[in-house]
């Protein structure tokens, strides 16, 4: 149905297209062009648009230049990409001949043209035969202005067979071409014959009274002027002018009036001549302003055309802004809702990885809880029969003195528990305040009496300020500020080195009971002191000092004071001291005192710590032979006394509660035989005096054993490579630590004896064991050494490495590596090889690299493992087993 009612469409715009090419007047053929063109946007049929809008571009009308090219370009655009092979060839065609008129396109013209002939040359339709003598007559327009005479006779002859199939407007175009032709040549005689049959094909078709007939009488006339016949020239021009007056064509006025004053001129009649030249310059005239009037039209036209090219350019470009803010809002939509979920599904991990550590912190607690509840019943076992032996009276000094010793150390790991335990009722809100009332100055002073007699040991001046009424009662927890001010004053005495201050004050602030405890310590370092109360915090500075401590302490502190609903507080310069102030509210109690509390605020008595002990001091004097002299540094005063204790009978004891003491000691000119220290110590701990002792001419050369809690394997690692002599892990055994002494004592002896006098240099032999040779060496003899160890090390388990082989590989004699090895180490080769195998049986024990005794044994070269336990205890003090 649809294409039944294209079709009436079609067939009219065939019928104007039909009219149009009759070319009977200019106005006519455009009328029909504008009909074809209207009835065009009726039908849907890209091949009927393309020939109306390529017949509407061929007129070649003045002032429509710009405006045919357009619609040209308008009109390829409907076919060009067509497949269809006729179709193709009627594009071809279209563009050939539209480019063979133009000036710079001629040669492209050209080649479709000839493409196109391609196709129709196939054809033997009529449709077919017209289109080939259209490309012909296309082709030798081309040929002929290309003044290429015999190409262009050539495609005029092709056209002659073709002309009883063509219609007749192409007839007479291919009469006025030759006509046209025969002139160019001056063969007026057969241009004539040529111009004759146009007029008579033009009589014949009733076509005179048009543009066909004035151009056919044009035509004559202008032959018999250039064959000098003027007067019957004149009368086809007079003919001619007549018939474009009536039909009001006046397009070849120009070139008529022309030719015919030329012509009165030739015949001497300057008169006629003369009015005849009037009207061609009148002529003339009108065609200067109908070329300007094309010319400003075309101009008017460009502009236009110009204008609306920028309106389109800023259209699209504004088509573009608004599609890429468009683009540009999506994304940024896609882009929000992205990182929004991102944004939920990081809070959802967050939310599970937050549930997931405080269940984690929730069963560390549980654990630490319960493994505290399980201490305290052999913590009970402990300090009650304890407690009965003392008693008793049946012990002796020394045992009572242990005794003691171990009652003091199991009371404080029992305060330990009961802080954890403390901790844990905290999370769980589970830990009540029981407020009673108490004389507060009474209370303080005894709290504050049990730590001068320490700091009295350590040289520490004690100074308490009582700022407030001595008669104040007050309502308080006793337990839990009795642990705050515990903690605050054990710390204080613990970072504050000899000769310093610690000052306790108690004040009134605002309603508020405040007790300051102020020191002359290091200080804590800015980095520290924002998470200072932080629950089990340690520094992580690379360069923080090594003193241990649980980090329970303070963060417990803080807590019973929100507990109590007060506050504790921090301030602190680095190196300069620190000071805590404890903050709780004031509930007075309006009571009377008793005889006891007034007694003793008036007697002011002082309540002290027994220190178990306390009362160890130097061995008698009275011995006979000479003993070495030990300096032990030790924090920990229930553990240096113990040293004392199981070390006066053997040995001259000098004690020192910290590296610093004990290097003051030494710069008043101390010379301890062996130094036995710890590493975990405030001011100057274990790493930094074994540091400053192998870094002096004169204290190098001292024994060195560390005895420490640290357990790590690079602990060791460390301790070896700052010059320690020799390693021992808490807990020990009394016989183990004697034998280490003992060695170290004797390869210092022996040294001694041979008098040797060397350079002092570090010597670290690379392989993580302890070793019990003093590393004081040369430079260059501390390279030979690690040459010598590096090649004893590729043969230890070899049982038949013998010392022979040893000095091969140094490239030496027997003697002088005996000498040599001697004087460095004190050592024979014999003894040394022995060393380094212990040395590194004691390695692979340690590092759990080895299953059994007796593979031990034979990875370090020795045959018979009863010989080798032998050896291992007598230089370790324990037996190899001891470590498996």
């Amino acid at each position: 149905m649809e294409k039944q009612s294209r079709k009436p469409y079609a067939q009219l715009i065939e019928a104007y297209l039909k009219l149009a090419s009759y070319e009977l007047i200019p106005a006519q053929k455009d009328s029909a062009l504008l009909y074809a063109e209207k009835y065009s946007k009726m039908v849907n049929d890209n091949v009927l648009k393309y020939r109306v809008l390529y017949r509407i571009s061929d007129r070649g009308w003045a002032g429509y230049k710009t405006q045919d090219r357009d619609v040209f370009k308008e009109a390829n655009e409907l076919i060009e990409d067509n497949t269809d092979p006729a179709i193709k060839a009627e594009y071809e065609l279209g563009l050939g001949g539209y480019y063979a008129k133009s000036t710079d396109g001629r040669d492209f013209g050209q080649t479709c043209l000839l493409r196109s002939l391609t196709y129709y040359l196939t054809k033997e339709d009529k449709l077919s035969l017209q289109r080939r003598a259209s490309i012909y007559m296309s082709l030798h327009n081309l040929k002929f202005v290309e003044n290429q005479m015999d190409s262009a006779k050539l495609y005029l002859e092709k056209i002659e067979p073709l002309l009883p199939e063509v219609p007749l407007m192409l007839q007479l175009s291919y009469l006025g071409i030759r006509v046209n032709y025969h002139k160019t040549l001056k063969q007026l005689g057969t241009a004539q014959a040529y111009a004759s049959e146009y007029l008579r094909l033009v009589e014949k078709y009733k076509l005179q009274n048009s543009h066909h007939g004035q151009m056919g009488l044009f035509n004559l006339g202008h032959i018999y002027f250039l064959r000098g016949n003027n007067d019957e020239a004149i009368a086809y021009y007079k003919r001619a002018l007549a018939l474009g007056e009536s039909l009001n064509i006046h397009s070849t006025d120009y070139d008529i009036w022309h030719y015919t004053a030329n012509a009165y001129e030739k015949k001497g009649d300057f008169k006629n001549a003369y009015e005849a030249q009037k009207k061609f310059l009148e002529e003339a005239v009108k065609r200067l302003d109908v070329n300007h009037h094309n010319a400003v039209k075309e101009l008017e036209i460009q502009y236009s055309l110009k204008e609306k090219e920028q309106t389109q350019i800023k259209q699209a470009f504004e088509r573009k802004i608004l599609i890429a803010s468009v683009c540009l809002l999506v994304i940024l939509v896609f882009l929000l809702a992205f990182f929004y979920a991102k944004s939920r599904r990081a809070q959802r991990i967050i939310a599970q990885q937050s549930a997931a550590l405080h269940e984690l912190d929730a069963v560390k607690s549980r654990f630490f809880a319960n493994v505290s509840h399980e201490l305290r019943t052999p913590l009970t076992l402990i300090l009650a029969p304890l407690s009965t032996m003392l008693k008793s009276g049946t012990l002796d000094a020394l045992n009572n003195s242990l005794a003691s010793l171990i009652r003091q150390n199991a009371e404080s790991l029992l305060k330990l528990v009961n802080e954890i335990l403390d901790l844990n009722k905290l999370e769980v809100g589970k830990l009540e305040v029981r407020e009673e009332s108490v004389v507060l100055y009474n209370f303080i002073r005894r709290v504050t009496a049990n730590f001068e007699s320490a700091a009295t040991a350590r040289h520490i001046r004690f100074t308490f300020n009582y700022a407030i009424d001595r008669y104040l009662q007050l309502l308080v927890d006793k337990d839990k500020v009795q642990k705050i001010l515990n903690n605050l004053l054990s710390n204080a005495i613990k970072f504050t080195p000899e000769n310093g201050e610690i000052a306790v004050t108690v004040e009134e602030h605002h309603h508020q009971i405040c007790i300051k405890v102020k020191d002359t310590g290091r200080g804590i370092h800015p980095e520290d002191l924002p998470r200072i109360f932080e629950r089990f915090y340690q520094s992580n500075r690379a360069n923080a000092l090594v003193e241990g401590g649980t980090g329970i302490g303070l963060s417990l502190s803080v807590e019973l004071a929100k507990l109590m609903n007060g506050e504790l507080k921090v301030e602190s310069k680095l190196m300069e001291g620190s000071e805590f102030s404890f903050y709780f509210p004031k509930r007075e109690v309006l009571t009377t005192l008793t005889n006891a509390d007034a007694e003793e605020i008036n007697h002011q008595v002082l309540y002290k710590e027994e220190i178990g002990l306390a009362g160890v001091e130097l061995a008698s004097e009275s011995m006979q032979e000479p003993k070495a002299t030990i300096l032990i540094v030790e924090d920990n005063q229930s553990l240096r006394a113990y040293l004392v204790l199981i070390l006066q009978d053997k040995y001259t004891v000098i004690k020192a509660e910290n590296g610093q003491v004990a290097l003051e000691l030494l710069k008043k000119g101390l010379r301890p035989s062996l130094i036995l220290t710890d590493v975990m110590m405030p001011v100057l701990n274990g790493y930094q005096l074994v540091n400053i002792l192998k870094s002096d001419d004169e204290l190098c050369s001292i024994p060195v054993i560390m005895l420490t809690a640290r357990a790590e394997m690079q602990d060791k690692l460390k301790a070896l490579r700052i010059g320690v002599d020799d390693y021992l892990t808490k807990p020990f055994e009394e016989e183990e630590l004697l034998v280490r002494m003992n060695n170290l004592l004797q390869y210092a002896q022996k040294r001694s004896s041979d008098n040797l006098v060397v350079e002092k240099v570090e010597v670290l032999l690379d392989r993580g064991p302890e070793t019990d040779l003093t590393p004081v060496v040369s430079v260059s003899d501390m390279a030979w050494l690690a040459q010598l160890e590096s090649r004893v090390k590729l043969h230890l388990n070899e049982t038949d490495y013998s010392v022979e082989r040893m000095a091969d590989d140094m490239a030496l004699s027997r003697t002088q590596l005996f000498r040599k090895l001697k004087n460095l180490t004190g050592h024979s080769p014999q003894q040394y090889l022995q060393e380094v195998r212990l040395q590194q049986a004691l390695y692979l024990l340690e590092t759990k690299q080895a299953q059994s005794v007796k593979a031990v044994c034979y990875a370090v070269g020795l045959l018979q493992v009863k010989h080798f336990s032998q050896l291992f205890h007598r230089r370790f003090g324990k037996l190899p087993s001891a470590y498996l």
